[in-house]
């Protein structure tokens, strides 16, 4: 949803191509990674990279693939790590709320 909206707003291809993408769309990502976190409280690492995961797939079903999606899939793993970290903090504060 978010690389559909940033994208569109910004009149690019890709929804990271758009300064609205550093601004509103990475923090909400990495804040949709902490909530699920919050709930799941296991496989942080996998619960972390989920909407991560999800805009790629939107992403290449928006743009479609080329040769530089080798690269789109290292980057999105590099700035996924936000993400686990945040689902890693969402697990220790949903086990500490939670209990």
């Amino acid at each position: 949803m978010m690389e559909i909206a940033l994208g569109t707003m910004g009149s690019r291809r890709e929804a990271w191509d758009s300064p609205s993408y550093w601004s509103i769309g990475l923090p909400a990502l990495i804040l949709a990674a902490l909530v699920c976190g919050f709930f799941a409280r296991r496989r942080q690492a996998l619960v972390g990279y989920a909407p991560f995961l999800g805009q790629l797939l939107a992403m290449v079903a928006r743009a479609g693939t080329d040769n530089l999606l080798p690269v789109g899939v290292i980057f999105m793993g590099i700035i996924g790590l936000s993400g686990v970290a945040a689902a890693f903090v969402g697990a220790f504060l949903g086990k500490r709320a939670l209990r």
